[in-house]
């Protein structure tokens, strides 16, 4: 495992990918590594991840020794990026159902609202060494 926080992420999922590029413009110490489900190292580091959801069907973020799912991987991320944006990591006070429910609702919908790709993004030129293959 990566001593990195590391996103596991949808690489054909368009919000999933544009999630990744937040997270890359704002991660300017460049702590984060990431790696697509579909990718050997992705495929590896999910099966290190005991969960009760399908890995195409959340977001995970795998850090100091724990796996993070949904929202709860969604804080811990913002919580990890530097200035304003780990306030946002506090949200974890709304409970976990109910910002699951939502996390939920747009993990369902998030093709038809923001489509897909017709090939998996695995890297992005200039940083391809924060990718995972």
């Amino acid at each position: 495992m990566s001593d990195h926080p590391v996103i596991l992420y949808d690489g054909l999922c368009n919000l999933c990918n544009s999630s990744v590029d937040f997270v890359l413009r704002r991660d300017t110490m460049g702590c984060f590594r990431f790696a697509a489900f579909q990718s050997r190292a992705g495929k590896s580091l999910i099966r290190s991840c005991p969960n009760e959801l399908p890995p195409e069907e959340t977001i995970i973020l795998v850090y100091a020794g724990r796996c993070h799912i949904q929202s709860d991987a969604v804080l811990e991320i913002l919580k990890l990026l530097p200035k304003g944006w780990s306030l946002l990591g506090r949200f974890g006070f709304v409970p976990r159902t109910i910002r699951d429910r939502i996390y939920d609702l747009v993990s369902r919908k998030r093709y038809r609202w923001f489509g897909m790709r017709n090939v998996c993004r695995i890297s992005v030129k200039g940083v391809e060494d924060r990718f995972l293959e």
